[in-house]
């Protein structure tokens, strides 16, 4: 009897651990080298393409890389996939001689029968290439969280990489579990109407726990201003810095589903030490980054009519006297001040859309130069 509840327990501890840490295998790298017609010798361009991709693959373990080998559609089936396995060859052997371990490459020849473009001109160009991915074993482990609203239900959760995906809803307790794979930063979200709520971002470590993942929820309220404190700009620019993309796609499903409010898009401006009276300087720059955001809301089709934009300066500074990047970073912000559609209405009365739109689009704003007036 003992050794059959040993053998039970061995087996539920067994279906815990396969259960709680399944594998997925994901692409991380994808590039491609093109050949002359008829030919399968690298050219020099080519061996600096994958000695930039081996360099950067040198503290990647576990990698797996596939090499889709292409032609153009002119000649015979069998001509075209010998030349595709000699074109997967050269690219093979170079990878073998830069320090790739060969039992690591999968080739696959398509010859002509899979073509990666249409056989135009430019695209009978584009398919004589080989198609390199390099793929990597993640563990799948659990992320658990809640929101911040007790026994909100029915939550739409969604943590995000940009190598991966998933989404749960929260149960009665407003709890959630999904998988996520293991050492990837995710960014999570969460989604229910009448309630808005920014990115978090955790760093997923199955070897060290930490406490349940918990997202602000904040009820959508008139009057009550919400900073969206993951979508950053550059100084001195209206240019949303690149990991901020997935929180400004972000905002633009929360406000989506949230199609009942509407809203004034604030824009703020770092600028500690400097005296109230010289908010003129900044204004423009202000008003660029709120112009920034309306005209991409527009894009996405929110209705303009339910959303004005204004510019404040940096005389409403979360950080007047900021110290650092991270509180400079904090200033240089966008927030959304929940209004009566009807005191909106009026506003846009008065709202000069035209010349939001103009300013948010001058190159001062949206390009970087050598030389400029530094606000911030």
């Amino acid at each position: 009897m003992k050794k059959v509840i040993l053998l039970l327990c061995l087996l539920t501890s067994q279906l815990a651990i396969s259960q709680s840490g399944s594998d997925t295998l994901l692409s991380i790298r994808s590039t491609a080298v093109l050949f002359g017609d008829n030919e399968a010798g690298l050219s020099d361009t080519n061996r600096q393409v994958l000695q930039k991709l081996v360099e950067s693959l040198a503290k990647v373990n576990g990698k797996k890389i596939i090499l889709e080998g292409h032609t153009n559609g002119l000649g015979s089936l069998a001509h075209n996939q010998k030349l595709s396995e000699r074109r997967n060859d050269s690219v093979k052997k170079t990878l073998i001689g830069m320090g790739i371990d060969s039992m690591a490459i999968t080739s696959i020849a398509y010859g002509k029968t899979n073509p990666e473009y249409k056989e135009k001109q430019d695209g009978r160009v584009r398919n004589r290439q080989v198609k390199i991915t390099v793929k990597k074993h993640f563990l799948l482990v659990p992320l658990e969280g809640r929101v911040s609203q007790t026994a909100l239900s029915g939550v739409k959760v969604l943590a995000s990489h940009e190598l991966y995906r998933d989404s749960t809803t929260t149960n009665e307790k407003g709890e959630f579990v999904l998988m996520f794979p293991n050492h990837l930063e995710a960014e999570v979200a969460a989604f229910k109407e009448g309630y808005l709520s920014d990115v978090t971002k955790v760093i997923v470590d199955a070897e060290k726990r930490k406490a349940p993942l918990v997202i602000p929820m904040m009820p959508v309220l008139v009057n009550t201003s919400i900073h969206f404190k993951s979508i950053n700009f550059y100084g001195n620019k209206n240019i949303i810095i690149p990991r901020s993309q997935h929180a400004l796609e972000n905002l633009g499903r929360q406000i989506e589903i949230n199609k009942k409010f509407c809203f004034e898009i604030q824009g703020h401006v770092n600028a500690p030490g400097v005296p109230a009276s010289m908010a003129y300087q900044y204004m423009d720059l202000s008003i660029s980054r709120a112009g920034r955001i309306y005209g991409w809301l527009q894009e996405r089709g929110i209705d303009a009519g339910r959303m004005v934009a204004n510019g404040y300066a940096h005389v409403k500074m979360l950080y007047p006297n900021s110290r650092d990047e991270k509180e400079q970073q904090a200033n240089r912000r966008i927030e959304i001040h929940i209004l009566d559609c009807e005191v909106v209405k009026k506003q846009r009365m008065q709202f000069d859309e035209a010349a939001c739109l103009r300013i948010a689009a001058e190159p001062g704003f949206t390009e970087f130069r050598v030389k400029e007036q530094q606000l911030d």
